[in-house]
């Protein structure tokens, strides 16, 4: 089967949850994402995240600019264990990753929670974060598909074309 969507290639599960977690890669339909412009620190910042992807049996995605170490253990035992199927990634804060989170965002048509904009992850509810048609994640990045923001990614992309060939270099 052929399918289309937009991979990420810079993206990955954190080390511990790597290392712990016997998952190499992941796929499902249908999973919500949380994406999120920082560090999450504790599990409880996350608690109604994971307590609604539990409850309603949803796979879910969390992206992220890292997660403690705590976090990473409490996600790896539970995916190990089945009783969770939340996924953790990391965009690293790099020439690529500085935008590589808003550029996900777009593909999904979610919201990225940050604290520049004066939100808290904890006040983020399960029901409320979006859902896409399928996420793919393997040693090659994530993979996403998401047909129904296919013209507003190309618009974008357009969009940002054109502002690149109107800078000029000196």
């Amino acid at each position: 089967s052929i399918k289309d969507g937009y991979t990420f290639s810079k993206c990955h599960p954190p080390e511990i949850f790597r290392s712990e977690c016997s998952k190499r890669s992941w796929s499902r339909s249908n999973p919500k994402i949380f994406i999120v412009d920082g560090i999450i620190e504790s599990v409880s910042e996350i608690h109604q995240i994971l307590d609604g992807s539990s409850r309603q049996n949803v796979p879910c995605v969390i992206v992220a600019r890292g997660f403690s170490d705590d976090v990473q253990n409490t996600l790896a035992v539970n995916m190990s264990y089945g009783r969770l199927d939340v996924y953790p990634i990391v965009v690293a804060v790099d020439e690529i990753g500085a935008n590589q989170m808003f550029d996900i965002s777009a593909v999904c048509a979610a919201d990225t929670v940050s604290s520049l904009k004066g939100e808290v992850i904890s006040s983020k509810k399960f029901d409320d974060i979006k859902s896409v048609e399928l996420i793919d994640i393997s040693e090659l990045g994530m993979t996403i598909h998401n047909n129904a923001t296919r013209n507003m990614v190309t618009q974008r992309r357009k969009s940002l074309t054109q502002k690149m060939s109107n800078i000029v270099i000196y």
